[in-house]
């Protein structure tokens, strides 16, 4: 819709009055929607116009924005503090030197000269990045959408400019046969169709007016200057306390709404933070205490490598197509760890993705002294279990070894007294053959969500 070629539209645009009357009467009869070509809205009376004068023109705020939907074109600011991160970077910029920005509690970063946003922790699609002032409202009304930075930068200036010689009614030309009208200050449409004449020949004027009657989507749109329509999201505490990893379970995606683990883990951060903030409200203020940080693991792209799946789709009977598909990418992954060999290729990708990721975030928060925890769902949950099942000791010292040895002597005479007991092996539940990556940190907590553990701690009671 928008176009970085302003002003190749604007210096093509040479239209004579009497041309231009004769243009916007003929696009009135082709669009059914007067255009106004006065100065001034008529709404606006003599008073209130001078009463325009009166006001200062304030410069226009800059915020920075990502777009976290490609597909709605749906965009999101980032933070304040990410934001004035961002526009100090902007504005000391070395366009030879790529500036690189933490965002997001530094799990993301922004490469300013690209204008692109990166996950640190995991592989997942890049998204776009724009220093965003004016906004237009897409066709249904839901959002708000940012110009490009060039078509933002012009409609400032063409605002300035009304606002300062009091001309309303201007038209500025925003892209191939769109244009924005600032009928008043607060009173700004996007024309889905803006007829541009190249010269004064009538033939050409009847050709640009047939092809603007071919033209299906002649919608007028609302134009938002300034960003107070969105909701700024909270600044995140810098200070981390604990550091949680997420384990998920079957499929690639993790809930009703098929997301994948990285966007279901924000939401899981997001309510840890408000959880936080809220039982503990004046030590958060206090900043005693900091935030959660949680990182997802995924283990589900190193399983289904391509070679799998096309052997897997070879086998697949072509009757329901989408529930075979559905428990080839969900329900086999329960069968695929039974096997030892497709259970060392999770196991390995669980614990190497572990030990990657808390090695690069001890690099990027060298402060960090906070807990470390796993959390794991349904079978992520056995996964982790046996993960853990199988580290080695860390060396005790006297004091732990008198404290280790009383209890042990304590669940004895607990078991002794017992009707059967369960004697766990090499590897953990019950795997065959397994080599256990051993974790790179001090594990603290372990949880787990819609764990199967316990229904199989119970079947390998029934079997002893």
């Amino acid at each position: 819709m928008f176009t970085d070629n302003t002003e190749q539209s604007l210096t093509s645009n040479v239209i004579s009055n009497q041309n231009y009357s004769t243009l916007t009467e003929t696009s009135n009869m082709v669009l059914n929607k007067p255009f106004k070509t006065t100065s001034a809205p008529e709404n606006i009376s003599t008073s209130q116009s001078e009463d325009l004068l009166l006001y200062t023109y304030e410069p226009i705020k800059w915020h920075w924005f990502y777009c976290k939907n490609a597909i709605k074109n749906k965009w999101v600011p980032f933070s304040q503090k990410d934001s004035d991160a961002i526009e100090q970077a902007f504005i000391l910029n070395d366009q030879c030197n790529e500036s690189v920005i933490a965002t997001d509690g530094s799990r993301f970063d922004v490469y300013l000269n690209q204008r692109i946003r990166k996950p640190v922790y995991w592989s997942d699609n890049t998204t776009n990045v724009r220093r965003c002032s004016w906004f237009l409202r897409n066709s249904n009304g839901s959002n708000f959408i940012p110009y490009d930075e060039v078509t933002a930068t012009l409609l400032e200036e063409e605002y300035k400019t009304a606002w300062e010689s009091n001309e309303w009614g201007r038209r500025v030309p925003v892209g191939n046969y769109e244009e924005v009208v600032f009928h008043s200050p607060t009173a700004i449409i996007h024309n889905g169709v803006s007829i541009t004449l190249l010269n004064n020949n009538e033939e050409t004027l009847n050709d640009q007016m047939d092809q603007a009657a071919n033209i299906s989507s002649l919608k007028q749109c609302i134009v938002k200057r300034g960003f107070e329509e969105f909701v700024i999201p909270s600044d995140e505490p810098s200070k981390v306390d604990h550091l949680l990893f997420i384990v998920h379970g079957i499929g690639s995606y993790c809930d009703l709404k098929m997301r994948p683990i990285y966007e279901v883990v924000d939401d899981f951060r997001s309510l840890a933070l408000q959880l936080t903030q809220s039982h503990f409200k004046t030590s958060c203020q206090s900043k005693k205490i900091g935030r959660i940080e949680v990182l997802p693991v995924s283990w589900h792209l190193a399983l289904h490598s391509e070679d799998i799946d096309c052997k897997l789709k070879r086998i697949t009977l072509p009757s329901i197509p989408r529930l075979r598909n559905f428990s080839n990418d969900t329900i086999l992954d329960v069968l695929f760890y039974t096997s030892p060999t497709f259970c060392q290729t999770i196991i390995n990708a669980v614990g190497n993705e572990m030990n990657r990721m808390y090695s690069q975030y001890l690099l990027r928060n060298p402060k960090f002294n906070g807990h470390v925890s796993i959390g794991g769902h349904s079978l992520g949950s056995l996964i982790s279990f046996d993960l853990l099942c199988n580290q080695q000791p860390p060396s005790p010292t006297k004091q732990t070894e008198s404290s280790v040895a009383s209890v042990v002597q304590e669940q004895k005479s607990k078991l002794s007294r017992g009707a059967s007991y369960v004697t766990l092996g090499k590897a953990g539940t019950g795997q065959p053959y397994i080599a256990y990556p051993q974790l790179k940190f001090q594990l603290d907590y372990f949880f787990g969500f819609g764990s199967p553990i316990g229904k199989l701690f119970y079947i390998l009671v029934l079997l002893n």
